[in-house]
């Protein structure tokens, strides 16, 4: 199958003429030699190139021993962060005249380099003659013309292919982090397969049937059957940036489901005489990259067959219009247009990886949730793959975990269904690998760094065309810089549509078309905008910035995530206990810790600043990057609340009234010295609201000379402040404007009489159940149920409510009416308003609001600083609601049937108390609740969880632009 292939609007260069050369040698199958004129030519040009440059400076080759001090049109000066050969970095010590050795012709321009590695062969000599100093294994000197500024490096094809492949490797290991957080959701939330109920035909129907187009919409009004100036209509509208009324989308979902539910898993592709087939490959809702094909290559006919080879949707933000347009084409021509299922066309993806969150808001309300739910009705129809004339099999992903898979166990699959993930039914592994699967450069079947499917070699994809008797395999999921790649000695082809990806990527987008003699001819593309019908050109030193600088911010991400192990790592290594680490074991201890094998000192000057004698700070290093947790004063007040319960309850639990005194509790053995395992183990006796990832972060910043204890100075300047103000608190001497609003509710809330009279009811219940509050509500719930024996057992319940009467009738069985003397109707005062929504009942969340015996103080918010231990076990708070905010953000979804962005506090802490016992508890219970007060700030009983989730963001703190 030899395969043509076609660019639009290349840049001609060296480098772009020497790829081209080895990709058509690989085409055409010439291995031996191929277009020597070509060849000679760039070389040619490289000649002429440096030529230019000497004439700039006024050298000849003779003069610089065919270098010079001016490189790749930029200056070279002493202290200059450069690439030597393009892959070793490092700093310039030295520029000017090295004398030669024997037989030299005199001296030559040389520079000087301190590599970052030890890969070095001098210590700044040469000759004899000293030039310059560092250690041994780090000096080298090259000629001018083998060094590269390292900004103009980043700009280079080099540099952009290292973002590439490095933003690359990260987006699959987020893919992979992602695919592990929805499973583990999965296990707690249940598997939200809801493919039969989707799926209710005369449900649809009648949504569509009483929806109404309102008479000042001036979109598009499909009519049926559809026609193309309906579908030009609709591309126009989409072209304007405009959305299509919510009746005729579910209309066009409707009529495209019951197309696809009929057609077979394998769909059989035949190519007419003077037709052709066009395969595209992943889109992801970048509309400009689909109407620039259809601008290209025209739009569907049956004359010009379509086949869209999944991943419509998710990562941009037009899926809902790429989606639509498609589905229009499939309706206009049903055996002219062909859909692949992609693994972005499920749930559990659209979750996470932006189209669920782009249809419910731009449909708002009730109907944004039922258009959801038919659209992932309509993925479960999709076929899974296609054959086109018999010999080329195109699927979305790739091939599978065992020889031996038929085209007829494909057949006889049950696709319509949210695609499994990690199923040991041989069925199920077939389905996974379809969509998730990867081809490798290599022989056999490896774990796939995605988490999904495998990664699969030459041997694999020959077998499977041997056993059903194809000639070729094309698939997509993967973006690969040229839009297409050929592996398997040209047996595979991987097709990429979506040019310059997520807006960051350079890479070009392609499509491959096949006509009736079955010679692929690949067209490769940058889509050009929506609202011009001429090509652009790439701004590539934008694009370039823009991807290293996305490609920085999630490296920041894992460090962020991985702070206490690599605290630890860099402690552990640090024998002479100064707080640095060389530059190489700064990048050996990410790579190490992340699991992450990236070319971290190539970004060294990026993420981490060096020091004097060019080691790392490992502790400024670690502290230079945080996750703030927003603005709002509400957050401000939370994080404050949170630290000031935390330090009270530890002036209280420790029971001592100097800090010598505290010191003593922790040293248990009396050495005078606090190590790790006393700190933790006294810090869970003293139960002082702290999970163990929390405690951690407190020990850390406590041990500020990292030697894995803490002496008395070290106690006594993080406690001191602490200790201090609680007992000017205690005193009385605090006055109102240093504390805030006084204890009791000075926010006008309830009186200083009620909060108090609750406080002790709280005690009491705590007393009575021997535990905390959370256990004194379930044997209320218990007792109402007229067993309270069986209190333990019903621990588990969900969401459980008690009447007022049975708070009352257990209240009094209890004695707790004798906290008001016993005056009946003043006590019934008091667990009435305990029902805050005067529903009758009584949640766990009114009765802890009502009992809990947390202070209502305003304490000041703590300031982020270096080492402060307040600050550390906020960061690992916020850390947690970061990393998961995405899973978070659609967890909350679930519960917000009406899309309005709210969710009740029963439903706020159902979820958070699921999601916390699943992540082993960075939150504690009490920490849950005081955020839930937060952001319920009128009390009225719900929560808005969207600007939550969005105030939470990295921020470098060296610089004012925030990391994310």
């Amino acid at each position: 199958l030899p395969t043509t292939v076609r660019t639009g609007a290349p840049c001609i260069n060296d480098k772009f003429w020497q790829k081209r050369v080895g990709d058509l040698r690989s085409l055409a199958g010439d291995r031996d030699g191929f277009s020597a004129a070509l060849v000679q030519a760039t070389a040619h040009g490289r000649g002429h190139w440096r030529q230019q440059v000497h004439a700039r400076i006024g050298m000849t080759d003779a003069q610089t021993g065919g270098g010079t001090a001016f490189s790749h049109g930029a200056d070279l000066e002493v202290g200059q962060n450069v690439m030597v050969d393009r892959v070793h970095p490092g700093v310039i010590r030295f520029i000017g005249a090295v004398q030669g050795g024997r037989g030299s012709r005199g001296p030559r321009i040389m520079v000087g380099v301190e590599l970052r590695e030890a890969l070095g062969s001098s210590d700044g000599s040469i000759h004899g003659v000293q030039y310059f100093k560092v250690d041994k294994e780090k000096g080298v000197f090259v000629k001018p013309h083998r060094v590269i500024p390292e900004e103009a490096f980043a700009h280079s094809e080099e540099g952009e292919d290292q973002n590439s492949r490095t933003w690359n490797k990260l987006d699959s290991l987020n893919e992979q982090l992602s695919l592990q957080r929805s499973l583990q959701f999965q296990t707690v939330f249940g598997d939200e397969d809801h493919s039969e109920q989707d799926g209710d035909e005369q449900r649809l129907q009648e949504v569509i049937e009483n929806l109404n187009v309102e008479t000042n919409y001036d979109g598009p009004r499909l009519t049926w059957p559809l026609t193309v100036e309906n579908a030009l209509h609709v591309l126009e509208h989409f072209k304007e940036g405009r959305k299509i009324h919510s009746k005729y989308l579910l209309s066009v979902t409707h009529k495209a489901y019951k197309i696809l539910s009929e057609e077979e898993n394998v769909q059989r592709i035949s190519i007419p005489e003077n037709a052709k087939l066009t395969v595209v490959g992943d889109i992801h809702g970048q509309l400009q990259d689909l109407y620039s094909i259809f601008t290209i290559n025209g739009l569907p006919s049956p004359e010009n067959i379509y086949l869209f080879n999944g991943d419509f949707v998710d990562r941009g933000p037009r899926g809902v219009e790429v989606l639509t347009s498609i589905l229009i084409f499939k309706l206009l021509f049903p055996r002219a247009v062909f859909l692949n299922r992609g693994n972005h066309e499920t749930r559990q993806q659209n979750r996470t990886m932006g189209f669920e969150e782009e249809v419910l808001l731009k449909y708002e309300g009730p109907i944004g949730r039922t258009i959801l739910t038919f659209i992932h009705a309509l993925f479960d129809q999709l076929p899974l793959c296609a054959i086109a004339q018999e010999k080329i099999f195109v699927l979305h992903g790739g091939l599978f975990p065992q020889d031996g898979v038929t085209l007829e166990h494909i057949r006889g699959m049950n696709r319509k269904r949210e695609p499994p993930i990690h199923s040991p039914v041989f069925e199920d592994a077939i389905y996974e690998a379809m969509l998730w699967s990867d081809p490798r450069e290599t022989t056999g079947r490896h774990i796939s760094a995605r988490g999904a499917g495998i990664e699969f070699g030459e041997d694999v994809t020959h077998e499977f065309l041997r056993t059903n008797r194809m000639a070729l395999v094309i698939r997509s999921h993967e973006c690969v810089h040229e839009g297409f790649t050929l592996l398997h000695s040209g047996r595979l082809i991987t097709l990429f549509s979506a040019s310059r990806y997520c807006g960051l990527q350079t890479n070009k987008g392609a499509f491959l078309t096949i006509g009736d003699s079955l010679q692929p001819e690949i067209q490769q593309f940058y889509a050009h905008s929506l609202e011009d019908s001429h090509w652009e050109a790439p701004s590539t030193d934008q694009l370039d910035a823009r991807l290293e600088q996305e490609t920085i911010s999630m490296i920041v991400e894992r460090i962020v995530d991985s702070k206490p192990s690599l605290f630890w790592h860099y402690s552990r290594i640090d024998g002479k206990r100064k707080g640095v680490v060389s530059v190489e074991e700064w990048a050996q201890g990410l790579k190490l810790v992340l699991q992450l094998d990236l070319p971290y000192i190539n970004y060294q000057t990026r993420l981490a600043d060096a020091e004097a004698d060019g080691s790392i700070n490992y502790t400024k290093f670690l502290e230079r990057y945080r996750v703030e947790i927003g603005d709002s004063a509400g957050m401000r007040d939370f994080q404050a609340r949170v630290m000031d319960d935390i330090c009270e309850q530890m002036f209280l639990a420790m029971g001592a009234s100097t800090l010598d005194a505290a010191f003593e509790v922790f040293d248990a053995d009396e050495d005078g010295f606090i190590e790790y395992e006393e700190f933790v183990k006294i810090l869970k006796q003293l139960d002082i609201g702290l999970s163990d990832a929390q405690v951690f972060e407190l020990m850390r910043s406590l041990d500020t000379d990292a030697d894995g204890k803490i002496d008395p100075e070290e106690f006594k300047d993080k406690f001191g402040t602490v200790f201090a103000r609680q007992q000017l608190r205690r005193s009385g001497d605090v006055s109102c404007d240093e504390e805030g609003d006084s204890e009791g509710g000075g926010d006008g809330t309830e009186s200083d009489d009620i909060r108090k009279v609750r406080v002790k009811i709280g005690a009491l219940l705590v007393l009575h159940s021997g535990s905390n509050l959370r256990d004194a509500f379930q044997h209320v719930y218990a007792f109402a149920a007229g067993d309270e024996a069986v209190a333990g057992a019903r621990q588990g319940a969900t969401s459980p409510h008690v009447s007022r009467d049975e708070l009352h009738k257990f209240l009094i069985h209890i004695g707790a009416h004798s906290i008001v003397d016993g005056d009946e109707e003043h006590f019934r005062t008091y667990i009435d308003s305990v029902d805050t929504d005067s529903d009758g009942t009584i949640s766990w969340v009114e009765f802890e609001r009502a009992f809990s015996m947390h202070s209502t103080r305003r304490p000041a918010v703590p300031q982020p600083g270096m080492g402060d231990w307040q600050n550390n076990v906020l960061q690992q708070m916020a850390n947690f609601f970061f990393q998961n905010r995405a899973h978070l953000a659609s967890t909350f979804r679930s519960f917000d049937k009406n899309n309005d962005g709210e969710i009740s506090d029963e439903e706020w802490m159902e979820s958070m108390l699921k999601i916390n016992s699943l992540f082993k508890k960075p939150l504690t219970e009490a920490q849950i609740m005081t955020l839930m007060r937060t952001l319920d700030s009128d009390g009225d009983g719900t929560i808005s969880f969207v600007e939550f989730l969005h105030g939470f963001r990295i921020v470098d703190s060296q610089h004012s632009e925030s990391g994310k």
